[in-house]
């Protein structure tokens, strides 16, 4: 017992007894253990048998797969993969508190952790090893997720190359260390792993992903504030449901599109506009064009930050309550349709718009009466109205994944009434 200390702060004891925390503590043993098994030191050594079926040799390494299919250019895994080993369960519970640690970092208060459930095993033996320079791209693994390695055995430098510049830059993989990468990073830099890292011996790295085969159709939506009551999640609220998973960014006016938010979705879905061509020193044709001309911009900003972004879809602007107003937001429209569209590859005009945009349908059954404070609303969608709109992205979506074919049933339906048009 050392007298003094037992009312003092946890992180005071700490210092003056010269501990790391448990949370270290238990993260080192962790790591401890791991190494061990590599060793065949102890239980864990079954997880590290390269002999048994199941492994596959690519590209200058041996690879074994556990959890969720993860599937990449050059993989011999099939989709038949063991689920993972009770006695790695601790080292993924340990990344997956990381994994939150991070998210909520970004995104305070938002509960939708991405869950890491996919871990590749690597081999490298000896000089004549490699891995190949590529990046971790593939559109099943969570776009708001990390990707975490761990390293076992020998030391390592692996190197990461900025793709427009040819940047190079290099780290050193020593044992029981662990480096994260962000899935969007994945769109701007490839690593790799040059023969000769490895002078002699063995290293393992372990890498954790969050994946699913539904984040195919991840889609990240921007837009004003008639994308306010359009929600994501699997739950009945969810409005665009657990097959379409994906993140909602405000973007009140056009210059607050953020291309980064988009990098790693496989959809980039954009509605705004209404405030830029609203503001009074928006009055001519020539006025409204600059506005779109900035989106233009944005969009090629988005193409070229997120090359696995597979489409970006474009968002007619809603007629408004305001005769004066609908002249400009007429103009804008005409500007997508005639001259973004048919320039622009893989952009993609959301359809269906005729009838939900009819101005006496969005005035008298689509659109709020009145806003919060008791004024007249000339802008924006009721619930209904925001059912209908998500009605439309998602059969824009689903009929571009499917190959131009609908699967889709009652699509812009509500309450039995039919708006989209096919």
């Amino acid at each position: 017992m050392i007298e003094g200390v037992g009312l003092l702060p946890y992180s005071e004891r700490l210092q003056i007894l010269e501990l790391t925390t448990l949370a270290e503590r238990r993260s080192r043993g962790d790591l401890i253990e791991v190494y061990k098994a590599s060793q065949g030191l102890s239980q864990l050594a079954g997880v590290f048998n390269f002999s048994r079926s199941g492994v596959n040799l690519e590209n200058g390494h041996s690879v074994l797969s556990f959890g969720e299919s993860y599937q990449y250019i050059g993989s011999k895994s099939s989709d038949n993969v063991p689920p993972i080993p009770e006695k790695l369960k601790p080292v993924l519970d340990r990344i997956n508190s990381l994994q939150a640690s991070l998210y909520s970092a970004r995104y305070p208060g938002d509960k939708s952790v991405p869950i890491i459930n996919s871990c590749l095993i690597n081999k490298y033996e000896g000089p004549n090893s490699f891995l190949p320079k590529h990046s971790d791209n593939e559109v099943t693994i969570h776009p708001e997720s990390s990707i975490f390695t761990l390293s076992i055995g020998q030391s390592s430098d692996i190197r990461f190359i900025e793709r427009h510049t040819g940047s190079e830059s290099v780290l050193t993989l020593p044992d029981r260390s662990l480096y994260h990468m962000t899935r969007r990073s994945q769109e701007v830099f490839e690593h790799l792993i040059k023969k000769g890292s490895i002078e002699s011996g063995v290293r393992y790295s372990l890498t954790f992903r969050c994946v699913r085969w539904t984040n195919k159709n991840s889609t990240c939506l921007l837009g004003d504030s008639n994308t306010g009551l359009l929600k994501f999640g699997s739950d009945k609220r969810g409005a665009f449901g657990e097959l379409m998973p994906g993140r909602k960014f405000w973007a009140p006016r056009i210059e607050d599109l953020d291309p980064v938010s988009c990098m790693g979705y496989a959809n980039v879905v954009l509605l705004c506009g209404i405030n830029d061509i609203r503001q009074p020193d928006v009055k001519s044709k020539s006025d409204v064009a600059s506005c779109y001309d900035q989106l233009k911009l944005k969009i090629r900003q988005i193409k070229q930050l997120s090359p696995s972004t597979k489409a970006v879809f474009v968002c007619r602007l809603l007629p408004t309550k305001n005769d004066m107003l609908n002249i400009k937001v007429d103009t804008f429209n005409r500007l997508l349709y005639f001259d973004l569209i048919p320039k622009s590859k893989d952009v993609v005009y959301v359809e269906g718009f005729e009838r939900f945009a009819c101005n006496h349908v969005l005035a008298d059954e689509l659109s709020k009466q009145y806003d919060r404070h008791g004024r007249p609303d000339i802008l924006h969608l009721n619930n209904s109205g925001a059912r209908v709109l998500a009605g439309l992205i998602k059969r824009c979506v689903f009929f571009r994944l499917n190959g131009g074919v609908d699967r889709r049933r009652h699509t812009g339906k509500v309450d039995g009434r039919l708006y989209s048009v096919q």
